[in-house]
């Protein structure tokens, strides 16, 4: 698991060389995928390059938008506006090697794409490498311009330098944290992501005998007292997949309520939505669940065959 996630990390920072030329020929490519495979999951990813027709991923390109909306009901997305934000100033500030001003590419540049994916960091400094023998006498009177940047809410720090063409690569080895960093943000997306991810509120999706299982660790929970009752509650999406399309969606509010000497003896919690294969083929599944005392959001898949 640890390999392929270091695969897959390099894949995103390596920009659009592993998308084959057809997916190229999407109508949204440039408007939407190009952009936003950034932060899609890998099974979101490949549902959408199995969509069979323009109609299929025009519904797709709106469900991505509504379920990450922070504040469903209001005229506003502030998750699809921050990204655009994101992609704008990515734009303005990252392009390398000249660019095209009709059609910029700053985003896709590597500090773009960490850009687009984890938002400004919290602390970012700008400097020069100098290059010295082991006595510290300086070689080369050549400086090559340094950036570090800083995300608190990730506990991670990454270092850029700029080759001779002023492009900018991460300095040395990526840090181990990139990857748990990238994949935290695809599932907590938010508009603001030291609160989106304060809480760090997970789960483990599965199917099996015909019910979709939620678990999470009880120290990710939240609880609210009611009487001799600790309770959590939740808001429940569920999407599902047959051989690429969606099919189906499911809603639920779901409360757990239990004595607090119960919770303190679980190291997790479950709860159960029934669901029964309507053809056969391969199934995804997604669950979008949003805690509700702390409005903190995670998204999980899960597949399987029928």
């Amino acid at each position: 698991m640890k390999y392929a996630s270091i695969i897959i990390m390099l894949g995103f920072l390596a920009g659009c060389s592993m998308f084959t030329s057809d997916i190229q020929k999407d109508p949204f490519y440039q408007s939407f995928f190009q952009k936003t495979r950034l932060i899609m999951s890998q099974e979101e990813i490949e549902i959408y390059k199995h969509l069979p027709s323009v109609e299929a991923k025009g519904e797709f390109i709106e469900d991505f938008w509504e379920k990450r909306d922070p504040t469903p009901g209001t005229p506003l997305n502030e998750n699809k506006i921050e990204f655009q934000e994101r992609i704008d100033y990515a734009n303005k500030w990252f392009e390398e090697g000249g660019g095209n001003p009709e059609n910029p590419q700053g985003w896709n540049t590597v500090r773009g794409r960490i850009y687009l994916q984890l938002g400004p960091p919290t602390l970012r400094k700008m400097g020069e490498q100098e290059y010295t023998d082991r006595f510290g006498h300086l070689m080369t009177t050549r400086r090559d311009p340094v950036e570090i940047w800083e995300y608190h809410q990730f506990n991670l720090t990454i270092a850029f330098m700029a080759n001779q063409y002023g492009e900018f690569h991460i300095w040395g080895r990526p840090p181990a944290a990139l990857g748990r960093a990238l994949r935290e943000a695809r599932n907590y997306f938010y508009y603001s992501p030291e609160e989106g991810l304060e809480h760090k509120f997970e789960f483990d999706l599965s199917y099996q005998n015909t019910l979709i299982k939620i678990t999470t660790p009880t120290r990710k929970l939240s609880f609210k007292e009611e009487g001799d009752e600790m309770v959590a509650e939740f808001r429940v999406k569920v999407n599902i997949y047959l051989d690429f399309e969606k099919i189906d969606e499911i809603n639920r509010d779901i409360r757990i309520g239990k004595s607090q000497e119960n919770i303190l003896d679980r190291d997790e919690l479950s709860f159960t939505i029934p669901y029964q294969p309507s053809r056969k083929g391969s199934y995804y599944i997604e669950a979008i669940v949003t805690e509700k005392t702390s409005s903190a959001m995670y998204r999980d898949f899960t597949k399987f065959r029928h």
